[in-house]
């Protein structure tokens, strides 16, 4: 039985690249008696590689009157991959809504689509995509793929690539067709709005895996924004290997930098509305006053109807303007389109005006002229 398989494996390959190289849509195959002396195999083994050629999209086969070869690009769709599985309760807001508009999109384009989740769990390092997945691309079933949430994994990525077929993700991800969020001016604005504010103990929790072969390195941002203003940088201040699904990562976060030493922080830079959620529940517990003893800079997601039990400033990235992007990098591939600009960096969007429902901080509110007027004298002042 094993040899079996093994041949018709084999014969339904070699059935693929004839259909491939010198046969038309619509062409009728050789009878099954003719390819069983042509490969030297048995009728019954011809039979079952001609089921998986048919299982795959390579063939129709018709009863009474034979089999066909069908037309593959009425076959083939474009995949949204999403990594992290859908169900768990603690998957981002972002790259849910994100996949969604890629999808819908997508659709409004005129292309059939499949959507693929993962089985992968919040913090877990290796991408486990499900069976569908792996079988549509064994099929080559897909005709371009955008990735909503992953890593590039070279395990299906390199097959694709090799096959021509284009594919969209993040750039932090190594794509050359890509779309990223500008963090780096995220955190400078950030750091900058809390020196407007007179802060000058500040500290950061984001999240990333390694600062090794990334576009943006979180940690060096944020240090050379503070150095670049004479502003002391405390190591223990800072925190980014913690996964913001993890249930408690901000929580957790906080009260290390908060017990990390005697003196505390007055200002916070909190890179992702996970760990800005999680990490309420600690600042409550702590009895930090937020925001005359700690201001906080976070940032959300548009959409996300985000409501926190304490006030913090926080600029937003669109999940929709994102999707757009991707969808219109890979539709122009598709349709052999000129792409322009490959990359794409889209920036947050901060408030004009810093603000809260708190009277307290009412009376602190900042308006982008005085960032760039702070911003201004310490540039004047750097240079004399």
């Amino acid at each position: 039985m094993v040899v079996r398989m093994r041949t018709h494996k084999a014969i339904s390959d070699r059935l693929k690249k004839q259909i491939a190289g010198r046969c038309r849509v619509g062409e009728r195959l050789p009878p099954i008696r003719v390819l069983a002396r042509q490969f030297k195999v048995s009728p019954t083994t011809v039979c079952q590689s001609l089921a998986v050629l048919a299982h795959e999209g390579w063939v129709e086969q018709r009863q009474g009157s034979g089999v066909y070869v069908r037309d593959r690009k009425e076959q083939r769709h474009v995949g949204v991959v999403m990594k992290v599985d859908f169900s768990t309760p603690h998957a981002s807001y972002f790259w849910r809504r994100l996949a969604q508009q890629a999808r819908i999109k997508l659709l409004q384009e005129g292309y059939p689509v499949r959507l693929y989740t993962g089985v992968e769990l919040p913090g877990e390092a290796e991408t486990v995509l499900g069976e569908d997945f792996r079988e549509d691309l064994a099929a080559d079933r897909l005709m371009g793929v955008l990735e909503a949430n992953g890593d590039g994994d070279p395990t299906w990525v390199k097959p694709l690539q090799q096959r021509g077929v284009p594919i969209v993700g993040h750039l932090s991800d190594g794509y050359e067709y890509g779309v990223l969020l500008d963090s780096a001016d995220w955190i400078q604005q950030a750091v900058l709005r809390l020196l407007a504010a007179g802060r000058r103990r500040i500290a950061m929790m984001c999240w990333q895996w390694s600062a090794e072969n990334v576009i943006v390195d979180f940690r060096k941002v944020f240090c050379d924004t503070l150095a670049a203003y004479g502003v002391p940088v405390h190591s223990e201040w800072i925190r980014l290997d913690v996964y913001p699904g993890i249930m408690g990562a901000g929580w957790s976060m906080f009260r290390e930098i908060w017990s990390a030493k005697p003196e505390k922080p007055d200002g916070l830079v909190i890179g992702d509305d996970l760990l800005l959620q999680s990490a309420t529940t600690a600042i409550l517990q702590q009895r930090v006053r937020v925001p005359e003893h700690l201001l906080i800079m976070g940032q959300m997601s548009k959409g996300s109807d985000l409501h926190l039990p304490i006030p913090a400033v926080c600029a937003e990235c669109d999940p929709d303007e994102y999707a757009g992007a991707m969808v219109d990098l890979l539709v122009k591939q598709l349709r052999g389109e000129p792409v322009v600009a490959p990359k794409v960096m889209l920036r947050y969007r901060w408030p004009d005006v810093m603000s809260t429902d708190t009277e307290a901080w009412e009376t602190q509110q900042l308006t982008r002229k005085e960032i760039i007027h702070v911003h201004d004298s310490n540039t004047a002042s750097r240079t004399t």
